[in-house]
C-alpha cells in the first residue's frame, strides 16, 4: 500500500568529524541506505559549508527534517 504523508526530525544533535584535510565545499546533504558503498535516496541543497582540517559540522537537534510525500 503507499505510505500516507509523514515527516520526521532529528532527535539529536548530527555531527561530522572532519580528520585529515579540509573538506571540498559542501552544497548539499543526503540520506544513504548503508555507511559505506550505499545508495543516495535522499538529497536537499544547503547554505555552503565549509569545514577545516581538524574541525566538525553539527547540525542542531530537530534541524534535519525528512518527510516523505
Amino acid at each position: 500500500s503507499a505510505a500516507a504523508n509523514a515527516a520526521t526530525a532529528s532527535n539529536a544533535a548530527v555531527t561530522f568529524s572532519c580528520t585529515g584535510n579540509a573538506w571540498p565545499t559542501l552544497k548539499a546533504v543526503g540520506v544513504m541506505d548503508a555507511s559505506t558503498a550505499g545508495n543516495l535516496m535522499y538529497y536537499t541543497p544547503i547554505t555552503n559549508r565549509n569545514v577545516a582540517a581538524g574541525s566538525t559540522l553539527t547540525f542542531a537537534t530537530g534541524t534535519i527534517t525528512l518527510t516523505i510525500t
